[in-house]
């Protein structure tokens, strides 16, 4: 990959790489599906979209053997009374994506401006049975594709945690996030994982400079959203790291986490929690996401890396290294 541009705080114009976002509905191609002539609309549906009818029924919605289409099954779950209640909220609340192919127009520009052989993905909303926010898997032709599953983002007023109360992704903290303005963050999300590739160690620095690299590269992507929104922290939580830096490096140093292995040590900074462990009530989880950040930046800035360069680095101690990292005190 090559960068034009450079890496200064100028948002650089990307007007003219703009283009047309595809969004496939295909939550609404499975809910209009004719119950009556199931075997041909189902045959139909997977010859439209082979890939996404496989990563659905077979992996996401695991209903229907490899290479068959078992037609009761599939109509059961179409016909389901709460598949079918939640099939048409998601449809009263996303009568249109206007405002989705705006800003991933806009993100995959700045894409497409930083990283000239990166291509734009197939769009495909759905019901994914309250598992996944957004997912990433190969078309057909070989193009990346990313799922995104629309019942995760009804709002902070719909009941998640009546769904599960024992399951900690529908905790308040994090249904929170469950919102309509998370959609384009979610999506590039996952492309930008899928661009990192795989983290390159266990240690607690390779955390979080796996995740500060995922969110150097969203804020040069999406350059009108708040550092708080990149992060998924409200703006008090964000507020808190912001002035907090010094004791949670001090923290981590105190208690020589920084290069950790023990999950259950590093758990709640690295990881969704309500707060941080050892730190106050207002702290929240991942706040190695934070310092990551910060040591990302401050390695930008030294070494006037282009974001090519910052994907292709997989050595988390020397990015850590270069950096010079250490936070003022206030």
């Amino acid at each position: 990959m090559t960068l034009i541009g450079c890496t200064s705080d100028s948002t650089p114009d990307v007007d003219s790489l703009v283009s047309k976002v595809d969004i496939i509905r295909y939550d609404q191609a499975v809910m209009q599906l004719d119950t009556t002539q199931m075997q041909s609309q189902l045959t139909e549906l997977r010859q439209r979209y082979p890939a996404m009818f496989k990563v659905y029924f077979e992996q996401l919605i695991p209903i229907t053997p490899r290479d068959s289409i078992d037609v009761t099954k599939l109509t059961d779950f179409v016909t389901n009374p709460h598949v079918r209640k939640v099939g048409s909220l998601i449809s009263e609340t996303y009568t249109n994506l206007d405002r989705e192919y705006e800003e991933l127009g806009q993100a995959f520009a700045y894409l497409k401006y930083y990283l000239p052989e990166s291509e734009i993905p197939q769009l495909y909303t759905l019901y994914g049975d309250f598992s996944y926010q957004a997912f990433i898997f190969e078309e057909a032709d070989g193009r990346d594709a990313i799922g995104i599953a629309l019942e995760m983002f009804l709002g902070q007023d719909y009941p998640y945690k009546a769904l599960d109360p024992q399951n900690p992704i529908f905790s308040d903290y994090i249904t929170r996030r469950y919102t309509r303005s998370y959609i384009p963050l979610k999506v590039v999300g996952v492309l930008a994982e899928d661009l990192l590739g795989p983290l390159s160690g266990k240690r607690l620095i390779d955390y979080a400079i796996y995740e500060g690299k995922k969110q150097y590269l969203l804020s040069k992507l999406f350059p009108k959203r708040s550092p708080a929104e990149l992060l998924e922290y409200t703006e008090a939580e964000y507020d808190w790291c912001v002035k907090s830096q010094l004791g949670i490096w001090d923290l981590f140093l105190d208690q020589e986490l920084i290069y950790e292995t023990n999950q259950q040590k590093i758990n709640s900074y690295i990881n969704e929690a309500p707060r941080a462990k050892g730190m106050p009530d207002a702290s929240p989880g991942r706040t190695a996401h934070f310092l990551g950040y910060q040591i990302v930046k401050a390695y930008m800035d030294k070494t006037q890396s282009t974001l090519s360069d910052l994907i292709a680095n997989k050595d988390s101690e020397a990015i850590f290294r270069k950096s010079k990292y250490k936070p003022k005190r206030n």
